[in-house]
């Protein structure tokens, strides 16, 4: 299951919201106290984790009910099947329990009278169910009913009226207008309470790092997870222990014994009243936790910045080991730069980047600072904003507006330089700057003195240099992959139809991977292409070619590869080999020529 909604109503500060989620990263972006904790522990509420917990004091204030609630909808495989009895199995699709758009979507909610919160939570699937059905929903029926209702409509479809599921699939079917509202189906009755069983158990496991933790490693949940693994190892030899501890047992009784002996000699009275009594600890009492340096120094006596950082990596290598039915996990982190240079900010980032692009794992980390939020894309940007007309914090989702708000709360200004090369996205940035450490070309020009932009899928800082390149006199070299279907013909033209010097070309292969050789892409993928293929080499999608012939990548993972790794070993042979130098050459100079005309 792949958290896709939380639909918060009267908790803290919103009095009713709906956050959409990416599937992979989600950067949650704010000023201080705009509510981005309040989405990490609304998740970490309705999941039941144990550092948050549910008070009245989460009622929000404009409340016009005395009722929480949270709800969560989950992108599911809508053709997996549940027991719902002892011989019928039923999909949530065909009993009408997924919502309008598809998503599995739970309500829990909270009744909070008499200023106090109610004990019980009650849980809802919210469907779009059919309305014929919906003052008494079938999956709450007993099969006594569900017979009875089937009789009275005459109908004759279901094999076998012991199956609930029959009888509720003969019911449905049997609906005249099929019309269907969403509406809310309480879990706690019947069959629905069979189902929710099952869906607990595949509900993702939800992960929270919060940022006011004292970042000790004497902290509980660091010492908690220990003892747990302390006590699996002790049991694990408990065999051995006994032994040694019989030993040990029999030693001091030994002594305990010749003391006694002793003692009779000089006072028996005293000494007949006398046994002994051994008793022992736990053996994982006997440990502890911390983490010391090669020098000998705690984590607790490091910079915050690093006792964090330890601790985060901690949380991340504990939540794989808590996870032993392989399910889906999200990683909640609240303010990962907290305490960090710059420098390991961009390392968290990366981290964890890489660690949401595990189809398994979603990641959702809240920031307020530019480091984190420039170099997330569009759609891993949730954007919170107080306004002061409002009464509770408002979602900014038109794209080019939250990336406009983003830039203009953070201060992420236009990094901009006298000449801006425009390329298609990131892997055709990496090529060329890759292909400009050949000798010859980075005498023409180095491009560290030019601005590169990747204008599809852009991140943040991407999106906010093309958003002002209009508001500078910059002169621009957009150089785009040829392609079959032409789709930047259009461009070119526009960008070389301008009047401020800016130029735009195509190149003469098909795409930039066609610029690195075969030889490297064969060593490196252990594969071999055909005489036909290297002799139409430029006109080939070499991707594609890869994965046909090794699929054991994904077709990104194979751009990437050649872009930003095998680039960095064509040579200028390389190039004479493809006949190519002499246009990527061309390429250099027409930049230098931009960069000379300034």
């Amino acid at each position: 299951m792949i958290l896709r909604k939380l639909y918060l109503k009267n908790f803290r500060a919103y009095h009713e919201i709906t956050v959409s989620f990416d599937s992979n990263f989600n950067v949650i972006v704010g000023k201080n106290d705009v509510g981005k904790s309040t989405i990490l522990d609304a998740l970490a509420i309705f999941f039941e984790h144990e550092m948050v917990r549910i008070d009245i004091a989460d009622l929000c204030k404009w409340a016009d009910d005395y009722k929480i609630v949270i709800g969560c909808a989950f992108e599911v495989d809508r053709a997996k099947k549940y027991q719902l009895d002892t011989t019928k199995q039923s999909s949530l699709h065909n009993e009408f329990l997924l919502n309008e758009d598809g998503l599995l979507e739970i309500w829990k909610e909270w009744g909070c009278s008499k200023q106090v919160i109610a004990k019980s939570v009650k849980t809802y699937f919210h469907a779009y169910y059919l309305e014929e059905f919906q003052d008494n929903p079938l999956i709450f029926l007993t099969n006594e009913k569900l017979k009875k209702m089937y009789d009275q409509m005459n109908l004759s479809t279901c094999k076998d009226k012991k199956v609930n599921a029959q009888l509720r699939d003969a019911l449905y079917n049997s609906s005249q207008n099929r019309r269907r509202k969403m509406m809310l189906i309480n879990t706690d009755k019947e069959d629905s309470k069979i189902v929710w069983k099952y869906l607990v158990d595949e509900l993702p496991l939800y992960f929270l790092f919060q940022s006011d933790r004292s970042n000790q490693d004497s902290d509980k949940d660091v010492q908690g997870p220990l003892k747990n693994i302390t006590k699996k190892a002790v049991d694990e030899v408990k065999n051995d222990i006994s032994k040694v501890t019989d030993i040990i047992k029999a030693k001091i009784d030994e002594v305990a014994q010749s003391t006694i002996g002793k003692l009779n000699e000089m006072e028996p009275d005293i000494a007949k009243h006398l046994e002994v009594n051994i008793t022992t600890k736990s053996w994982d009492s006997l440990f502890s936790f911390s983490f010391d340096d090669d020098q000998g120094i705690p984590i607790n006596k490091r910079g915050s910045g690093v006792r964090r950082l330890i601790l985060l990596n901690y949380f991340r290598a504990e939540s794989e080991r808590k996870n032993t039915s392989n399910r889906n996990v999200i990683y909640a982190i609240e303010e990962p730069e907290t305490s960090q240079h710059p420098n390991y900010q961009m390392m968290l980032f990366n981290a964890l980047k890489n660690l949401s692009e595990n189809i398994q794992n979603q990641v959702v980390v809240t920031t307020h600072t530019p480091e984190f939020a420039k170099n997330a894309t569009e759609n891993n940007l949730i954007f919170i904003k107080k306004t002061h007309n409002e009464k509770q914090p408002k979602l900014i989702e038109v794209a080019d507006s939250k990336m406009k708000e983003i830039a203009n709360t953070l201060g992420v200004l236009p990094y901009l330089k006298k000449v801006a090369v425009c390329l298609e996205g990131k892997n055709d940035v990496s090529f060329l700057v890759n292909l400009n450490e050949i000798p010859e070309f980075k005498e023409i020009i180095d491009l560290e003195q030019i601005t590169l932009i990747p204008m599809v899928g852009s991140n943040l800082q991407g999106w906010v240099n093309n958003d002002s390149l209009k508001d500078f006199n910059v002169k621009e070299y957009h150089l785009y992959d040829r392609d079959k279907d032409g789709k930047y013909t259009s461009a070119v033209q526009k960008v070389n139809g301008r009047k401020n010097g800016s130029k735009a070309k195509l190149t003469n292969y098909l795409m930039i991977e066609n610029y690195c050789p075969p030889s490297l892409i064969e060593e490196r993928f252990g594969i071999k292409f055909t005489d036909e293929e290297k002799n139409t080499w430029g006109n080939n999608n070499i991707p594609s070619l890869v994965f046909q012939k090794n699929s054991a990548l994904e077709l990104a993972s194979i751009k990437q590869i050649i872009c930003a790794e095998l680039s960095k070993s064509i040579t200028k042979g390389h190039l004479d080999e493809l006949n190519c130098w002499d246009e990527v050459k061309d390429w250099f100079l027409e930049i230098k020529e931009l960069d000379d005309a300034r």
